[in-house]
């Protein structure tokens, strides 16, 4: 596996240790790569759960693809769109505000 090179800023990103952290960016920044990397990096030095909201579908696809195998780690780690998040929080607890089926949600 090859050395991502980062950028110090880059870097500082990734290796935030103080909680949560919003990236933004212009596009062809690195956002995606910083993000993934932060991802890993924290796969590896937390048990906590991992919430990943991208803007686009492609951007969370190509994080997961990045990030390699989710086997060992899909009940901690979610990446995806708003939208997919709040589907799968409907999908998950939807019965718990009232609702008798998933209502359908087009993306």
């Amino acid at each position: 596996m090859s050395k991502i090179n980062l950028s110090p800023i880059q870097q500082e990103i990734v290796s935030f240790e103080r909680g949560a952290i919003l990236v933004k960016a212009s596009a062809g920044s690195g956002k995606t790569r910083v993000l993934t990397e932060r991802i890993k990096k924290l796969i590896n030095t937390t048990k906590r759960k991992i919430l990943a909201i991208t803007f686009t579908n492609k951007a969370g696809e190509e994080m997961k693809e990045r990030i390699g195998n989710l086997d060992g780690i899909k009940n901690r780690l979610f990446v995806g769109t708003f939208h997919g998040l709040c589907q799968q929080v409907l999908e998950n607890h939807g019965q718990t505000t009232g609702f008798a089926h998933i209502p359908h949600i087009f993306e």
